[in-house]
């Protein structure tokens, strides 16, 4: 039995240098796609499902590593094999492509002003006050001014777009995807996945787009279809090519 213990201490650490050896070094991106957001787009995280189990993302409060994240508790992730590259967030489940831990923007407004945060989410925080400051200054939000000038045809177009789009929406949710998608077999644009909020084929630019309908209320899709923009100045920031419109200058 003695042996044992022994040869099971020796397994447990070669495993945890093997894997310290193996980290991925991960970069921080960011997303909000609405009706598809778990948690209501709370503060979280959502990553590759290769990652959890591993040095780059593990349960928190575990002392062993391979201890997967599970949905709704929260979870160490690492951007390297460094401790000082690491953070407890709450994981939402998987996600983006590999190499990328995508935070949402309550994420970055929870914590961009707390200290002692990994070098990558240091710098992503830099840019996003960085965009705070100049959205604040030379740009109306046309979510908080719609009757606007500058903002009238901008909040219009998007009301209308996410009108016409929601008939399709509440009629794949009624249906479900499979049904609506049967139904609408040869209209390939009128096509939808991920429980009916994006564009089942990709676009032009070879990406699957978010529809309008995906976005909650009060917020809508974003130029280029990859996020939704609401009033609040931390989502152009976190997304200022896809939010700008809604931001125009003074």
């Amino acid at each position: 039995m003695y042996k044992l213990k022994i040869w099971k201490n020796i397994f447990v650490l070669g495993a945890l240098v093997y894997l310290s050896g193996c980290a991925t070094k991960m970069i921080a991106t960011s997303y909000d796609d609405g009706k598809a957001c778990p948690g209501n787009c709370d503060s979280h995280v959502v990553f590759n499902k290769v990652h959890n189990g591993t040095i780059n993302a593990h349960m928190a409060n575990t002392r062993g590593i391979t201890k997967k994240c599970k949905i709704g508790k929260k979870c160490k992730i690492c951007f390297n094999k460094e401790k000082n590259s690491c953070i407890d967030v709450m994981y939402r489940g998987t996600g983006p492509a590999k190499g990328r831990f995508d935070f949402t923007p309550n994420f970055y407004k929870a914590n961009c002003n707390k200290k002692n945060l990994p070098k990558e989410l240091k710098s992503k925080c830099r840019s996003i006050k960085n965009n705070i400051t100049a959205y604040t200054k030379d740009r109306i939000n046309c979510f908080t001014n719609p009757h606007n000038a500058l903002c009238k045809d901008i909040i219009k177009d998007a009301k209308n777009e996410k009108r016409k789009d929601y008939k399709y929406y509440k009629e794949c949710k009624k249906m479900g995807n499979s049904k609506f998608n049967l139904k609408y077999k040869n209209s390939k644009y009128l096509q939808r996945k991920y429980n009916c909020t994006y564009e089942k084929y990709p676009n032009e630019q070879k990406w699957v787009k978010l529809l309008p309908a995906s976005c909650k209320q009060g917020s809508f899709v974003g130029e280029r279809g990859l996020d939704c923009c609401s009033k609040s100045i931390y989502s152009v920031a976190t997304f200022p090519s896809e939010c700008k419109k809604y931001f125009p200058f003074k």
